[in-house]
């Protein structure tokens, strides 16, 4: 499954977190909004990747 679908199914869930982390970034600081959003971003990432390269892998046996 290529990237931007696993992305899309994930969309939801990921925009209303980045909502959370948002309301709990005006209470303390925008600075922490920024930190939490990277994090997330680079999270998301880190999650998602790994399903790529085992679908590759699963075809290159077939």
């Amino acid at each position: 499954m290529p990237y931007w679908k696993i992305f899309t199914q994930k969309k939801r869930v990921f925009v209303k977190n980045m909502t959370n982390v948002k309301i709990k970034a005006e209470m303390l600081c925008i600075n922490d909004f920024y930190r939490g959003y990277y994090l997330t971003v680079a999270v998301s990432l880190v999650i998602l990747q790994p399903e790529d390269n085992f679908t590759n892998h699963q075809r290159d046996i077939e």
